[in-house]
């Protein structure tokens, strides 16, 4: 999970994560700062392109899915631009 989540933010730029245990109908979108060994924190994008101070821990173990180069993440990523 921590190799596939770091290569598809570098190749991609924003991933999406889904924690669908505990939010079945809703997913994260940004890009992964920092890896741990049991974690990743990503820095969020907002669903209007905007970047999110700070950073979400996401632990492994809750992550059902990660999604990139999707239409959603490419038009985030076009107008949010590169983090400041």
């Amino acid at each position: 999970m921590a190799d596939l989540a770091r290569d598809a933010s570098r190749a991609f730029g924003l991933v999406s994560l889904h924690v669908e245990r505990e939010a079945p109908n809703a997913c994260w979108i940004g890009e992964v700062a920092a890896v741990r060994p049991k974690s990743l924190r990503l820095r969020e994008v907002d669903t209007e392109a905007r970047w999110r101070p700070g950073l979400s821990k996401f632990p492994f173990e809750d992550v059902t899915r990660v999604g990139f180069g999707g239409r959603y993440e490419r038009t985030l990523s076009e107008f949010a631009g590169p983090y400041r």
